[in-house]
């Protein structure tokens, strides 16, 4: 038990300051709900990742119930929950409430520009021969804002969507999505991202929700992959922008109110249960991707949990 409860974290600090004309704002309440059933005494870690106030939303404060302890962990543009559970060999209800506000319009912020956001990356193969030889051809000269429009209205007109079953299938690097004009959300993000920092503009594939793809009424329960989504946030002269390059030519520097973003990680749909954990003695025991993002590991491997999430549009 020692090692469970020294969970080590590593926390970073973003300043970030927006800007949006003509803003408008969505609020959401949001109840994610997780019922774990384990056995008398037997230790069990939920690890929830959770989104973070920057950019075009605001996230109130995150209230958590019925935990033995937890703590958070600051990553790149999100958070994760750790809560610790104790089993009582009957269900333990966890619930975390939190508000969400998101902003509408032409948006931009200001945070901090790592030089990460120019360098390649496993799927943003932006120093691939293809990749460099097309970016060059999209520059605007030296004006990188019209560069990167060029590149968006690029991928828009490019890649056409690809409606066919994704799940199991291998997440594509940004030259295979150039070769084979074809993709999802995270492909056509992760194209837009290579051929930007090829470009020499600061980019990052942006994993997360689209709360309009929810058919909300007062309330509504969500549990399908279909509201998970990937776009694109840039930077020129210090200021950050948004773009989706896959709902279209709108959404160059446009924030909806609905894209709510969980910061840069890959978008995966497989999912990966009953897996030894990296806590000694534990195993998962349940997990999910999308659209919400979890996992459970439990001393017990008997230990079972069933996830909600419930959203109100205030």
């Amino acid at each position: 038990m020692k090692k469970l409860l020294s969970i080590s974290l590593v926390i970073t600090s973003v300043l970030s300051f927006s800007s949006c004309s003509n803003q408008k704002k969505t609020s959401f309440q949001i109840t994610e709900t997780y019922r774990v059933t384990s056995s008398n005494g037997s230790a069990s870690i939920l690890s929830v990742d959770l989104p973070v106030s920057y950019g075009y939303q605001t996230i109130g404060a995150i209230k958590v119930e019925n935990t033995h302890s937890y703590s958070f962990e600051e990553k790149n543009g999100y958070r994760t929950l750790h809560a610790i559970l104790m089993g009582s060999g009957k269900e333990e209800v966890v619930i975390i409430e939190y508000e969400v506000t998101l902003q509408r319009g032409n948006c931009t912020w200001r945070e901090e520009n790592r030089g990460e956001y120019l360098a390649p990356e496993q799927f943003v193969d932006s120093d691939n021969q293809s990749i460099v030889e097309l970016a060059n051809t999209l520059k605007a000269n030296d004006d990188k804002f019209n560069t990167a429009k060029n590149v968006f209205r690029y991928t828009v007109k490019n890649v056409k969507y690809d409606s066919s079953d994704k799940i199991n299938q291998k997440t594509l690097k940004a030259s295979e999505v150039l070769k084979n004009k074809k993709g999802v959300c995270q492909d056509y993000a992760n194209l837009m991202t290579a051929l930007l920092r090829s470009s020499g503009i600061p980019a990052k594939s942006i994993s997360g929700l689209t709360l309009n793809r929810v058919r909300l009424k007062k309330s509504s329960n969500w549990s399908s992959p279909a509201v998970s989504h990937a776009w694109v946030e840039f930077c020129i002269d210090g200021e950050w922008y948004i773009a989706d390059p896959t709902w279209g030519n709108r959404y160059f520097i446009y924030s909806d109110g609905y894209h709510l973003s969980y910061g840069s990680q890959i978008a995966n749909l497989n999912s990966h249960n009953r897996e030894t954990s990296n806590n000694e003695g534990f195993i998962t025991v349940g997990e999910m991707v999308a659209p919400i993002k979890f996992k459970v590991q439990s001393e017990d491997a008997k230990a079972r949990v069933i996830p909600r999430v419930d959203i109100i549009k205030q």
